[in-house]
């Protein structure tokens, strides 16, 4: 019979795999309608990350908020701009690969040092009462490093029936700063879709 927190392991792997290929093929494809679909391609696996965290609401606004609605607005904002062949091949030269490949490699040699410097070697079970009052038995506490308990100290265990509120009062709490992050990202992203828009406005007359 197997395992299930080890099959619980290998899915996480399998959906954190794929959603790497996806976010890789947004930025390979030259096409960008191409690289929009591979977005929302993405979210699918990362959604099904959020499910195996037993967040299930969250995996649900992640399938709507992202792979609907703003990928219906990214995709929009790509067929209103209409950029010519001319204008995707613009910034091509050597000295731009050549700066872009140096960054994406320096963001891949930062990111498994911030991971070493930053997490603990082994992860061992939690001595403040307020952690372990995430678990439900003295057994999850001691299973600290399993895909499920981690996402409950993500997101929290809801102590009310009604899931709607206890995940809004776990963002409020736990998750407030990555959530003002997020909106930050996305009213940057409509910024720079009016800015885009105009400035071909500008040159067509």
């Amino acid at each position: 019979m197997t395992d299930p927190v080890v099959l619980t392991d290998v899915l996480f792997l399998l959906f954190s795999v794929t959603a790497i290929v996806f976010s890789l093929l947004v930025v390979v494809m030259k096409n960008p309608i191409h690289s929009s679909i591979s977005l929302v391609l993405s979210f699918l696996p990362i959604a099904a990350i959020y499910v195996l965290f037993h967040a299930p609401f969250v995996a649900v606004i992640q399938i709507l908020v992202y792979a609907g609605a703003i990928m219906v607005l990214f995709t929009f904002v790509i067929m209103m701009v209409d950029l010519s062949e001319k204008e995707y091949t613009l910034h091509k030269g050597k000295i731009y690969k050549l700066l872009s490949f140096l960054i994406m490699g320096g963001f891949l040699l930062m990111v498994p040092y911030m991971v070493t410097r930053f997490l603990p070697e082994t992860i061992s079970e939690p001595k403040e009462s307020v952690v372990l009052s995430h678990f439900t038995s003295k057994k999850e506490a001691h299973e600290f490093g399993s895909t499920k308990n981690i996402g409950k100290l993500i997101f929290g265990k809801p102590v009310i029936n009604d899931p709607v509120q206890a995940n809004d009062n776990t963002l409020k709490s736990m998750q407030i700063v990555s959530f003002e992050l997020a909106s930050i990202l996305i009213m940057v992203a409509i910024v720079g879709a009016m800015i885009l828009a105009r400035t071909r406005k500008k040159e067509e007359r």
